[in-house]
Formats: C-alpha cells, sequence, structure tokens
C-alpha cells in the first residue's frame, strides 16, 4: 500500500513538474514572438498618453509642450479647452499624474487658473458627471474654488 502511495505522489510531482515547465515555454514563446511596437524602426514612442476613467483621469508626458499635452487630452476625454492664448503652450511638461480633473490640471498648468464646465445630465443617467470644456483663466487669478 506504501508503495502505491510513494508511486502516485512521484507521478503527481512529475506531472507537477511538466506543468511547470510548459507555462515557463509559453512565457518565453511570448516574449520572444513578437517586438513591441516601440522596438519598430522608425516608430517613436508616444510623447503623451491619457487614459480617462470617468472620475479619474491619468496623462504621463515625456518631453511634451503643453500644447501637445492638451491636444492629447482634447482628443482623448473628448473636450474643449478655451483661452489656450493664457498660456505657455511651449513649456515643457514632463512626468505622469493621477486624479480627479482638477487635480491633473493643477499639475499641468500650476501657475494658472481654469474653470472646469460640465455637460447637463440626462434623466436616468448613471455614472460620473462628464467634462465638457475647461476654460483658462487671466495669469495670476485665483482659483474660484
Amino acid at each position: 500500500m506504501a508503495a502505491m502511495f510513494g508511486s502516485l505522489r512521484a507521478a503527481a510531482l512529475s506531472l507537477f513538474a511538466i506543468a511547470l515547465a510548459a507555462c515557463a515555454l509559453f512565457a518565453v514563446a511570448t516574449m520572444l514572438a513578437a517586438p513591441p511596437a516601440s522596438a519598430a524602426p522608425g516608430a517613436a514612442p508616444k510623447k503623451v498618453v491619457v487614459i480617462d476613467d470617468g472620475d479619474w483621469v491619468t496623462v504621463e508626458a515625456h518631453q511634451a509642450t503643453l500644447d501637445e499635452v492638451l491636444k492629447a487630452m482634447a482628443a482623448e476625454l473628448r473636450i474643449t479647452f478655451g483661452n489656450t492664448e493664457r498660456l505657455d503652450l511651449g513649456r515643457i511638461v514632463d512626468g505622469r499624474r493621477a486624479g480627479s480633473i482638477i487635480h491633473v490640471m493643477e499639475w499641468i498648468v500650476p501657475a494658472g487658473g481654469f474653470i472646469v464646465l460640465y455637460r447637463e445630465p440626462k434623466l436616468g443617467d448613471a455614472g460620473p458627471r462628464r467634462i465638457r470644456a475647461i476654460a483658462f483663466l487671466q495669469p495670476g487669478t485665483r482659483q474660484p474654488f
């Protein structure tokens, strides 16, 4: 009886080892199958990535101008920006910020005031309020909130 349990245990360990080896081979094959898109010749990595998660926005910029950041945000969030001539659109933005739109905008435009305008929700709309536009105030103007 003990010999039978010993052989069952050895068989189970062998199956486990085979499964582990198969997983390792699959992982290596997946990594080697195709190079990342950014490794393609002539392909430059994106300077600005914007992720819209409802109430939460993530902006990651790599040596991008403020103009590039605002254009990427406008495209991804489907919003408009007003009075951008009041900003230094050539200023370089570098880094990553995630949070509410107000938190992210305070990082992108630290010395500028702005107003966030929201879309009017329709009866029965569920989910977070949607942003319609962001307008920039005169330089040096304090936030109204």
